[in-house]
């Protein structure tokens, strides 16, 4: 089984969703699951993003003349 599923507490879930619907954040339930899923979904998009920019600088090379003082003058 994996971790995931181990850790799923479905009572939690229902719980947090019938806080969110009570305190008038979200009208329903299927609110609070879509929003939830738009989080997902950022976060995974600047991982994303993140390691690419990660690969661009390591497959940029080393700079041997490099100025941090210069650099921070720009």
């Amino acid at each position: 089984m994996s971790t995931l599923l181990r850790n799923f507490k479905p009572l939690q879930f229902g719980f947090f969703a019938q806080q969110e619907t009570m305190s008038k954040n979200k009208s329903n339930a299927r609110e609070v699951i879509r929003g939830g899923f738009r989080l997902l979904e950022e976060k995974e998009n600047n991982v994303i993003v993140l390691r690419q920019a990660i690969e661009e600088g390591i497959n940029s090379g080393i700079t041997h003349d490099f100025d941090p003082a210069d650099h921070l003058g720009k």
